[in-house]
């Protein structure tokens, strides 16, 4: 290998390593443009749970205050989807207390 070649490779490390050690160029730990932070698709997540709880809720008591506007099958398909929705949640946490009791058993 010539001496200009290595010289090359040298100052290509030192580069980097001041790049490296220049916390202003690091790139945050903020999540990609676009993508969603996994709290707040969490957060959404439950929110659009909470909706359809209290969409199911609202629609079976205006139907039993006798609501013309208000069918049976509308009552029984929004409390379906409440229903698994809350399954999925459930699901969801338990899904993250497992993965999250791998974590704290792994040897470090």
């Amino acid at each position: 290998m010539s001496f200009s070649a290595m010289q090359s490779v040298v100052s290509q490390i030192q580069s980097q390593a001041a790049q490296l050690a220049e916390p202003s160029r690091r790139a945050p730990d903020a999540p990609a443009s676009g993508v969603p932070a996994f709290g707040d698709a969490l957060a959404s997540s439950l929110q659009q749970l909470n909706h359809l709880q209290a969409d199911a809720k609202q629609q079976s008591q205006r139907f039993m205050l006798g609501d013309a506007g208000v069918e049976l099958n509308d009552v029984m398909i929004s409390g379906q989807k409440a229903a698994m929705a809350l399954t999925f949640g459930i699901q969801m946490r338990n899904k993250m207390v497992s993965a999250y009791q791998e974590i704290m058993n792994m040897a470090v």
